[in-house]
């Protein structure tokens, strides 16, 4: 017997002869080794324990081919393509007719990014045993990559109803929503939208597009003579679950919210009490104004109507003789027009938070209890050092006002590797070039109100993520949520980038990933603060960083000068009423951008976009200026379908597209290609 057959002889459990025992010991290892609570030490350990199995299988004719997909397929684990290449094409020729091998090369393709040599393995993994593997879940995902946003959706749709209870295929419906519109009023779809957006764990706000282009074909929101009733508005569940989850991205629903704000206003100061019909669009309404930071603008008749009604209500609450059910009608109202605090103290208000129904206490809680404990925890937040020069106090400022972005929904992703999701974004990078130790620790330098830094915690396994900000309203903003999330494996701390060291940190070592992003340009010096950060990364860490485009940016660029020249301030009312001049336009070409953002609909959001306190903006011939003077390597930006085609088209022969003087010329001719700022990654030298 061969000393591989006596290997494989010996992993087998007394009872068994049967090699089939081997093939499964083999790829309970190779699952093992991707699965979340798994470090990278015994992941590479598990892996190696498969490969042993693997090689000793080989060694057996009839199974030789079933051994060399399990060889390609640890090969692509490890991210070694042209091994896994040698050893899949070896067991196609073997077996041609096995869904699995095909299905392990079209994963090879896709993570080579050839989709279409992926999708056509996939199909034949279908077309050999449809049942076999996933491969009609990684076909729809290709169409997706391919930017084939209404087919990847509509198998999306069929796969949703196939796998109910599947968290990540619903994820991907909502990744293909983001990128389509409706064309027609379809009650079905609205159906299969509103499920979505009454399920938990996802992320809501990818629906807003599509939910927002239901709705317009609906009620006919872009025909001036369109009449709308508003016994259809309070029977319609998409519109009472989109009030409820999303931001709006369409002009013509902001209208139609300022409209039904309104008309709820008129309607129950008329009645007097609740309209037990129209009370749920009244709090669906107030969860929309919690959402949008009451950005919606407001006419002279309103607030004169508001005035007359805070009066009122300040009267009922000093006389303190009035029940529950008498105030809740009057705050409810006012609460659809700003935040309740600014009028009425807390401690008269505990009442309201205990009698009355569940979701009039989430809508005062908000106001008042979450508010309450924001601004307590803003106080304790442990500090890294000081904030000492003039731009980054106005920057914090900006950002203790109004804590950005105000999220309230994070999907339930499966937890992945790092390098693993960034070799399938960055084709230059290999993920064997980037080993950390057992756990991955990764700095978000400048992690705003921490949604992005608490996504990171939960979808990364092995991540210590460290989260940095200016604000400590926004840290705190932040901290509630981690809890809220149940996510342990964060820390927030107030710090300045450009006074950040090493010695600074509570462990004082040096992170294996940073995050930067939209932070950089709000600096006085960018570069200043982009080699801080860089002295703070390890041999063979990543760096993500994204920065503004100037040719993206110009209609902003020209936005703020005008509202420099006009002397704007960033109170409320300023913005509401700058935001609305931009409405009145809302077919203009040059505006469209900025009116579909979710920036534009939320105020922190358009303080961001447009009344920012400090903004820099660059060109690709920039960033290979400052790259140049970095111990970094640039590896690639991260790419919608449509962009990444673009540039394969006009210079084929970059396979890596990391070519920052190719992307300065494509970016002339197309100056809103990085509409979505420059997203980049780069590796330290």
């Amino acid at each position: 017997m061969t000393q591989a057959k006596k290997q494989l002889h010996s992993t087998l459990l007394p009872e068994h002869s049967d090699v089939s025992v081997v093939e499964r010991q083999a790829v309970w290892h190779l699952e093992q080794s991707g699965r979340h609570d798994v470090g990278y030490a015994a992941s590479s350990e598990h892996l190696a324990q498969a490969n042993t199995l693997a090689t000793a299988l080989a060694q057996f004719p009839e199974h030789l081919p079933i051994a060399l997909n399990l060889q390609g397929r640890i090969a692509l684990e490890k991210g070694q393509f042209i091994e896994a290449e040698f050893f899949l094409s070896e067991a196609s020729k073997l077996a041609p007719k096995h869904a699995g091998i095909a299905f392990s090369r079209g994963h090879l393709a896709l993570l080579q990014h050839r989709l279409s040599e992926a999708s056509t393995w996939f199909r034949r993994a279908i077309d050999i045993d449809p049942n076999a593997t996933i491969a009609d879940q990684s076909l729809a995902y290709v169409k997706f990559r391919s930017g084939l946003y209404a087919e990847a959706f509509a198998d999306y749709r069929k796969l949703v109803r196939k796998y109910p209870q599947s968290q990540a295929l619903k994820n991907r419906l909502l990744e293909c929503c983001a990128q389509i519109k409706a064309d027609y009023y379809d009650a079905s779809l609205a159906a299969d939208i509103t499920e979505l957006l009454n399920t938990d764990g996802l992320d809501y706000q990818a629906l807003a597009p599509l939910a927002g282009s239901l709705l317009i074909h609906r009620y006919q929101l872009t025909n001036p003579q369109a009449q709308i009733e508003l016994h259809q508005l309070v029977q319609d569940d998409l519109l009472l679950a989109a009030l409820r989850k999303v931001l709006f991205v369409h002009p013509e629903l902001d209208e139609l919210v300022a409209t039904l704000r309104h008309t709820v206003l008129h309607h129950h100061l008329t009645l007097g009490h609740f309209d037990a019909d129209v009370k749920p669009l009244l709090l669906s309404l107030a969860q929309y104004s919690i959402h949008n930071e009451f950005v919606t603008f407001q006419t002279t008749e309103e607030q004169d109507t508001l005035l007359a009604l805070r009066d009122y209500t300040k009267t009922l609450v000093a006389e303190g003789q009035s029940s529950v059910n008498e105030l809740s009608l009057p705050l409810l109202l006012l609460s659809l027009y700003g935040p309740l605090t600014q009028h009425f103290a807390a401690l008269p208000m505990r009442a309201l938070l205990q009698h009355t129904d569940q979701t009039l206490q989430s809508i005062f809680t908000a106001h008042w209890v979450d508010t309450a404990e924001e601004e307590m925890r803003a106080q304790s937040i442990p500090a890294l050092n000081t904030v000492n020069t003039h731009i980054s106090n106005k920057v914090r400022a900006q950002y203790e006002d109004n804590p950005y972005p105000r999220w309230t929904h994070l999907p339930d992703y499966s937890p992945t590797h790092y390098g693993r999701a960034v070799a399938a974004e960055i084709p230059a990078f290999m993920s064997q070039s980037f080993q950390p130790d057992d756990s991955i620790r990764l700095l978000v330098a400048g992690s705003g109100t921490g949604r992005h830094a608490i996504n990171l915690a939960r979808h990364f396994h092995d991540m210590k993520v460290t989260a940095i900000d200016l604000s400590t309203r926004s840290l705190a903003y932040g901290q509630m949520m981690a809890e809220r999330y149940e996510t342990k494996n964060i820390a927030f701390y107030h710090a300045d980038i450009l006074s950040l060291r090493r010695s600074q940190f509570p462990e004082k070592t040096l992170f294996d990933v940073i995050e930067c992003s939209g932070v950089l340009h709000h600096m006085e010096n960018p570069m200043a603060g982009w080699e801080v950060l860089s002295h703070l990364l390890r041999k063979n860490g990543l760096m993500k960083v994204a920065l503004y485009s100037r040719r993206a940016r110009t209609t902003i660029t020209q936005l703020r000068q005008v509202i420099q020249r006009e002397g704007l301030s960033t109170s409320p009312e300023d913005i509401r009423r700058f935001r609305q001049v931009l409405l009145d336009k809302k077919t203009s070409p040059e505006l469209q951008t900025i009116l579909t953002s979710p920036d534009f609909y939320s105020m922190s959001g358009v303080r961001d976009l447009l009344f920012h306190a400090q903004e820099h903006v660059f060109s690709p011939a920039d960033l290979k200026q400052m790259i140049e003077h970095l111990p970094l390597e640039f590896l690639g930006f991260v790419l919608p379908p449509s962009v990444r085609r673009s540039y394969q088209h006009f210079f084929p022969d970059d396979a890596l597209m990391n070519n920052l003087d190719n992307w300065e010329r494509l970016e002339i001719d197309n100056p809103r290609l990085f509409g979505g700022m420059y997203q980049m990654y780069l590796q330290k030298k």
